[in-house]
């Protein structure tokens, strides 16, 4: 995701700085960064900061919930998860399955709309 992030920098001649993880040791803050891990800080021209921060909203994965009853969990699965490794790599998401002791008929699904 890195190199999408300095693509959107570079396309839109802003700067993107994301929040201080807080294991920098003694080192004091960055005061470019916020502290707040829900805020990233965009500085440039406006219109150029507000066309990054929608091209940042869009690289952001959204998880859905698919309610699939749990005996057909194998098939989605396969041998050896082939099946669903498979659909990972075509539709570039991620495929959470439970384990069979839960016997739970929620699937997720995560990735970038």
């Amino acid at each position: 995701k890195g190199s999408q992030v300095q693509r959107i920098t570079k396309d839109f001649d802003v700067n993107i700085k994301f929040p201080d993880k807080n294991d920098n040791g003694d080192a004091p803050p960055d005061p470019e960064r916020s502290s707040n891990p829900n805020i990233i800080r965009i500085t440039g021209k406006k219109t150029n900061c507000e066309g990054a921060a929608d091209a940042l909203k869009k690289l952001v994965p959204v998880t859905a919930e698919f309610i699939v009853p749990f005996e057909f969990h194998r098939y989605i699965i396969g041998q050896k998860g082939k099946e669903v490794r498979e659909m990972m790599n075509e539709f570039d998401v991620n495929i959470r399955v439970p384990a069979a002791d839960q016997e739970s008929d929620i699937i997720l699904i995560s990735g970038v709309p």
